[in-house]
């Protein structure tokens, strides 16, 4: 497959357009790629940034049009004396709904922030032949969706090698914020957060949404702040910083 094919193909993937099987096949080579596995990190985030720009251009769309409609008025054929009183009487009132536009869009709410920028991450776990039980089975659960027996499945730790505990615990936590078990996700990856593991890039910026879905915004915002540039996530991070400060 050649280089466009591919990001056309990951593109796809990331979108949720490829079937069962062809999502199962791709999984299988991305466990094993880890070069396949940063370009599908990098297509995510592009995604994620354009869709984020898309979505304040829409916004800022809908305000300039709000903005025309309230100044129309002021066109007036009254005479000049009474004019000039409209023209005022419609500034003060401009000035109101602005601030009031102003409010609304500064105002986002913190379960409307995460559930803009949440989005699964990709099933990058590779398992050996002897990996077997509910781990295997767990994270099958976890790439289809079906997070409820994802979860069941991999809160059975026993069954989890040591050299995958990582792995379970992580994708566990994702498994919790996609069901809206917000403090069980904060308490699962900042136990993760305290360890030394291949995911501490992506834990900060998971943690930051779990915080966020929980309403917690002060520590999302601290956590944010800890992301650093060419981290996981940093340009994402940086606009919810600049949402919410």
């Amino acid at each position: 497959m050649d280089e466009q094919k591919q990001q056309e193909y990951i593109e796809s993937y990331l979108n949720g357009e490829l079937d069962a099987a062809e999502i199962a096949d791709f999984e299988k080579r991305l466990a094993s790629d880890p070069d396949l596995q940063e370009t599908v990190i990098i297509a995510k985030e592009m995604i994620q940034g354009i869709k984020g720009t898309i979505l304040r251009q829409e916004i800022a769309r809908i305000h300039e049009e709000e903005k025309q409609t309230i100044l129309e008025p002021v066109i007036s054929t009254e005479k000049p004396v009474r004019k000039l009183y409209w023209s005022y009487g419609i500034a003060a009132s401009i000035s109101v709904l602005l601030l009031l536009w102003v409010g609304l869009f500064n105002n986002t709410t913190d379960q409307e922030l995460f559930t803009e920028y949440y989005e699964q991450y990709p099933n990058i776990v590779s398992l050996r032949g002897d990996d077997q039980g509910t781990l295997v089975a767990g994270m099958k659960y976890y790439a289809a969706g079906d997070y409820e027996k994802a979860i069941t499945l991999l809160e059975k730790e026993s069954n989890a090698s040591q050299k995958n505990k990582a792995d379970r615990q992580f994708y566990l936590s994702l498994s919790y914020l996609s069901t809206e078990q917000s403090e069980l996700a904060v308490r699962s990856l900042e136990k993760l957060n305290a360890a030394e593991t291949k995911y501490q890039q992506q834990i900060k910026w998971y943690l930051a949404l779990a915080y966020l879905q929980q309403g917690e915004r002060d520590d999302a915002l601290s956590m944010l702040k800890k992301i650093q540039s060419g981290e996981y996530q940093y340009s994402q991070s940086q606009e919810i910083i600049s949402e919410i400060e």
